[in-house]
């Protein structure tokens, strides 16, 4: 049984695990072990309980390590300047979609190896990648103290950024006036108004930061309904 990494032969067909599979957790009388392969793994033998902890360590360890690995990757190819012309050439080597490896490039330099290892995912550290690095800290540390799941964390940070809006401390706030126009029957200007009024605030009950500021009807807009006189 051979033990060790494997150097990827790039450019051959199939994944390279598929191609040369790798023993893990093999003992030392090498009465068993795991065979890694390229979307399984299979017992060979009888592995022990220190090489099922072994071969599970590792497969973690890769789980957690190989997306920093390609953004990194990316990362340096992107810095290259006179690779730009080859480098999508370059990354086709990989099973991976264009964007998802642009996308962990970017993940890897919007962040540093603190925040890196603060993340309990790379899921969490991307919702925190266009922050400052300060406030990708807290939130990470938010996140991996509390166990907080992706989801959960991506509602803590839309809660935080709409407390910042209505406390006034972020330049997002506006004021904005919109014009609604109905038409309603009415004995006049006057009792349409007031209906039209009544109507508008109900329908924005639900939103805080809405106020019903005028109402006004347009007499050339209206019309007078005329019912038709029923046939004897």
């Amino acid at each position: 049984m051979q033990r060790g990494l494997i150097v990827p032969d790039v450019g051959n067909e199939g994944l390279l695990f598929d191609r040369r599979p790798m023993m893990v957790g093999v003992d030392e009388q090498e009465r068993g072990g795991f065979r890694f392969k390229g979307r399984s793994v299979e017992p060979v033998g009888r592995p022990t309980i220190a090489g099922f902890q072994e071969a599970l360590a590792l497969a973690c360890e890769f789980y957690e390590s190989s997306p920093y690995w390609i953004g990194a990757l990316v990362a340096y190819g992107e810095s290259r300047e006179e690779w730009s012309e080859k480098l999508d050439q370059a990354m086709s080597v990989t099973k991976l979609a264009r964007k998802t490896l642009l996308n962990l490039g970017y993940l890897y330099r919007h962040s540093t190896e603190e925040t890196r290892t603060l993340a309990p995912t790379p899921g969490h550290l991307d919702l925190v990648a266009k922050l400052p690095v300060e406030e990708q800290r807290e939130w990470l540390d938010k996140a991996r103290r509390e166990e907080l799941p992706i989801r959960d964390l991506r509602l803590e940070i839309l809660a935080a950024k709409r407390r910042t809006v209505l406390n006034g401390q972020a330049d997002t706030m506006h004021t904005v006036d919109v014009s609604v126009r109905l038409s309603l029957e009415a004995g006049s200007p006057h009792l349409a108004e007031t209906q039209a009024w009544e109507l508008v605030k109900r329908a924005i009950a639900g939103i805080s930061q809405a106020h019903v500021i005028a109402a006004h009807a347009q007499p050339h807009v209206g019309m007078r309904l005329v019912k038709k006189k029923k046939m004897a």
